[in-house]
């Protein structure tokens, strides 16, 4: 078939083919890696890279969730703090660049002392409920709820505050100004 293909094409399109090759060969071989020629050649290729944020949270089902929500409501408790709930989605541009924020001094440490649960909310479409009495519209967003009736059900807990962080989309998210928010 690409015989008579070559043959029946005019002379121009098959010389243009040949000084075309040469850019789509070189796009090829741009997105490759190269392929380290012993394991320990792998272990320093891996070495030399920075380390890759696997932002994959996993998608709870509502039994599942409430439980999450009611264990970390309890060990927040039990830390006399507020809970954060952090609602995002693998997908979510803005998200990917806060978790590369959370890293940053002073939110890394501030986020390490303070119990955190992040709710993957799929596209909109999971968890309803919750993101109906958090009113959430977009995301990520973070809500600071109060810890004094785990008991309940998450969609009776009161919101202390909350926002709305699209570092690539909105306003600016600074790691300080997000670690001050934290407090209380």
């Amino acid at each position: 078939m690409n015989q008579l293909v070559s043959s029946a094409a005019p002379s121009a399109f098959r010389s243009l083919r040949w000084v075309l090759a040469p850019f789509f060969l070189i796009g090829s071989f741009t997105a490759c890696e190269p392929k380290p020629a012993s394991p320990a050649a792998s272990v320093a290729l891996a070495a030399k890279k920075p380390p890759v944020e696997d932002y994959s949270h996993p998608l709870l089902n509502e039994v599942q969730l409430g439980k999450a929500l009611n264990a970390s409501c309890l060990e927040a408790q039990e830390r006399k703090q507020a809970l954060l709930i952090e609602f995002s989605a693998p997908w979510c541009s803005d998200c990917r660049k806060l978790a590369k924020i959370k890293q940053k001094a002073p939110l890394a440490e501030a986020l390490s002392a303070q119990t955190h649960l992040v709710v993957n909310i799929g596209h909109f479409d999971q968890h309803e409920e919750l993101l109906e009495h958090f009113k959430v519209k977009a995301i990520a967003q973070w809500s600071l709820v109060d810890t004094k009736e785990c008991e309940k059900s998450a969609v009776s807990w009161k919101i202390l505050k909350q926002r709305t962080l699209e570092p690539g989309s909105g306003p600016p998210v600074d790691a300080g100004q997000l670690a001050s928010w934290l407090q209380l």
